[in-house]
């Protein structure tokens, strides 16, 4: 059974009706957050900086976002702020 049956027949891209729309959720609670609010994620985590960057650009260059290196509880991260 190739690892492509039933998405690709005959070469064409398969087309399915009826499937629903899930709307795409980020792992960070960016949305959720007020001013002053921050979160930690320890070093084993996918960079954070290139997410708060987009996030800072998606609100027209306001750096709402601001992360720095953080130890908590011995274990090295980044914490990320919302400041504004």
């Amino acid at each position: 059974m190739s690892r492509n049956q039933g998405i690709v027949s005959n070469g064409v891209v398969k087309v399915e009706k009826a499937i629903e729309y899930k709307p795409y959720r980020t792992v960070y609670p960016f949305e959720e957050m007020e001013p002053g609010d921050s979160f930690f994620l320890p070093k084993h985590y996918t960079s954070i900086h290139p997410v708060v960057a987009y996030h800072n650009k998606k609100r027209a260059g306001v750096k709402v976002w601001r992360c720095a290196k953080y130890v908590e509880k011995g274990v090295e991260g980044t914490r990320v702020w919302r400041r504004a």
